[in-house]
């Protein structure tokens, strides 16, 4: 079978859940099938990262674009605009012209037998292909992230603004599923959110997994009382978790258990997640990886 794979970002480092639950699929589909993938390509996207992405694809095609930095003076404008336009910042900052091109002219030429999109962020970028069957490959119930940034938000400012990409993203990702033939999801429970959220019974569940290869029990007893966390820091509902694991349930567990430890591992932790772990300098600590 031949699979046309869109993407919004390389797999590697498989530093992010989405990234490990992506490269990890996509690795084995790509033993017994024909997989070409499409997306795009940072300035900053080293030679190392092309060449492991031989692990889910045979062929490789990179449309260049160069992504806003975060909190920089563009990224400000970018989120101001987006306040008056239909799609969800999400999904409108990866909607790419010449990657929407590109798709359509390897569907041409190609003929695969299916378009696979990863994730909702791309999917604007294939929407109006005219091709069938497409595959939306999704990771969340984006809508149902967005409403709890909403609902937790202190700032006003804030509130306003993911109240905006809650109601944005719920009428967008509605639509979107709907205009896919299939959609695969991470579990059950997303499966029945998305029909009685948006009516959309299209759906197969493909559970995440740990591997075993990689993975095996350790041969030393644990540390009594340790507890870990583990995912990527930059992302806000890791971030808020853990502040409200911090504040709201560590000390509860110390009252009858002082020698109890917290260590939070993952890259690039947020000035939020170390101010909260400031409040336990003797119980907890972080051990962050760097973004690459």
């Amino acid at each position: 079978m031949k699979l046309l794979l869109v993407l919004n970002q390389l797999l590697y480092p498989a530093d992010t859940g989405g990234k490990i639950r992506s490269s990890s699929m996509f690795e084995r589909v790509a033993r017994e099938h024909d997989v070409t993938v499409v997306g795009l390509a940072r300035p900053t996207d080293t030679d190392e990262q092309v060449n492991q992405m031989g692990r889910v694809c045979r062929r490789l095609d990179l449309v260049p674009w160069r992504e806003v930095t975060k909190r920089s003076p563009r990224f400000w404008l970018d989120l101001l605009r987006n306040q008056v336009q239909p799609y969800p910042y999400m999904v409108a900052r990866y909607h790419h012209p010449a990657l929407a091109r590109r798709v359509a002219e390897l569907v041409e030429q190609l003929r695969p037998d299916v378009v696979v999109c990863d994730f909702l962020q791309p999917s604007l970028n294939v929407l109006d292909l005219p091709f069938r069957p497409k595959v939306l490959f999704q990771h969340n119930v984006e809508a149902q992230i967005g409403q709890r940034h909403y609902e937790k938000a202190a700032n006003p400012l804030a509130r306003a603004f993911w109240g905006s990409q809650w109601r944005k993203l719920k009428a967008y990702e509605g639509s979107a599923m709907k205009r896919f033939d299939h959609v695969v999801t991470v579990s059950e429970a997303d499966n029945a959110l998305m029909a009685s959220e948006y009516g959309v019974t299209h759906t197969t569940a493909v559970p995440l997994g740990v591997d075993t290869d990689a993975f095996v029990p350790a041969t030393e007893p644990p540390i009594p009382g340790r507890l870990v966390f583990t995912g990527s820091m930059d992302w806000l509902p890791n971030e808020d978790g853990m502040a409200w694991f911090v504040g709201e349930v560590l000390p509860r567990i110390r009252a009858s258990r002082p020698e109890v430890t917290l260590s939070i591992v993952g890259r690039n932790p947020t000035p939020k997640v170390r101010w909260s772990l400031a409040a336990w300098p003797t119980s907890s600590r972080m051990c962050a990886r760097p973004r690459q």
